[in-house]
């Protein structure tokens, strides 16, 4: 189905001779033997290294099904969604070629991705809540020294009650909004499943309408041979349309998706800028905690509906 041509000449990339080494060393899967010759040119970025349809080398590793290169190139860098003359990215031709080892790559690098931004996440959290033991502690002190001064400080015990209150109310509001931010973030979630489920449709008609072409592949095959050149090359413009609309679906899902994480970024931050109000930080911490666990499992939910989607994107 697909065929490696020589690279186009390029000023900055290798030369035709180096780049057929390359692309040799990545189909015979001499991973030992490639890491040396990137290394004799350092200068040139690996993204440039491209044939005559700009294929790069993820591209190449990905159509001979070589999942050890393929993991070599990924963690040095290079992009699953860079796009070759034809629009297709190295994931669309794993789909196509239906390489369950190749798919599994992408998506072990996608979720180390994934780990990886959850982990400092994380992190993140705990340094935050060490910050807060720090000035936990530094008010207990305070407490200790503010017993020597009560007798001075007793007419302004009226004033810190009215502070209190104040609080509570805040602290009220700031429930409410919390609540307002959960209903939201619930009514994201059904949107992303409804745009799921009219990708899931959308797959289905373009499945239907790949075998009404089949179908009528067929009775074309029954009549005179002299016409079956016009047919094929109809129904390979059809199956490109048809790749054209499986990418524009797939575009259409990371939008949502970085739309979503936008939504989630946001309401997080301020959630954070109202905590800071509370007295009581300890008890607000371990509830943004809880939020974050939830967070994370509706998270790996939606990255299981996705990879349920793959796998029937795949079987088509």
């Amino acid at each position: 189905m697909f065929s490696f041509s020589k690279p186009a000449v390029n000023k900055f990339s290798p030369s035709q001779e180096r780049t057929d080494e390359l692309i040799d060393y990545v189909i015979k899967n001499s991973l030992p033997d490639l890491k040396k010759a990137l290394d004799n040119f350092p200068l040139y970025p690996m993204d440039t290294i491209l044939d005559k349809y700009e294929n790069n080398l993820l591209h190449i590793a990905t159509i001979a099904n070589q999942p050890q290169i393929i993991r070599y190139f990924l963690n040095k860098g290079l992009s699953c969604s860079k796009l070759n003359k034809f629009g297709q990215s190295a994931w669309d031709l794993a789909l196509l070629n239906r390489n369950q080892l190749v798919i599994d790559e992408f998506l072990t690098h996608k979720m180390t991705i994934t780990n990886d931004s959850l982990k400092s996440q994380v992190m993140t959290l705990n340094n935050q809540i060490s910050d807060l033991k720090t000035k936990n502690g530094m008010l207990a002190l305070g407490k200790s020294s503010l017993k020597a001064t009560v007798d001075s400080l007793s007419s302004s015990i009226e004033s810190e009650r009215s502070q209190i209150r104040t609080l509570n109310n805040t602290n009220s509001q700031l429930t409410a909004e919390k609540n307002a931010l959960q209903k939201e973030l619930n009514r994201e979630k059904v949107q992303s499943k409804l745009y799921l489920s009219m990708a899931q449709e959308a797959y289905a008609r373009l499945e239907t309408e790949k075998n009404a072409l089949q179908t009528e592949l067929n009775k074309e095959k029954s009549q005179d041979k002299l016409y079956r050149a016009d047919i094929f090359s109809n129904l390979q413009d059809e199956c490109v349309g048809l790749r054209k609309k499986v990418h524009a679906l797939t575009l259409e899902k990371s939008k949502l998706e970085s739309s979503y994480k936008a939504v989630v970024l946001e309401k997080k931050s301020t959630l954070e800028q109202y905590s800071q109000k509370y007295k009581n930080l300890l008890t607000e911490t371990e509830d943004l905690r809880q939020s974050n666990k939830r967070l994370k499992t509706d998270n790996k939910n939606l990255q299981t509906s996705i990879e349920s989607l793959m796998a029937t994107n795949c079987k088509k």
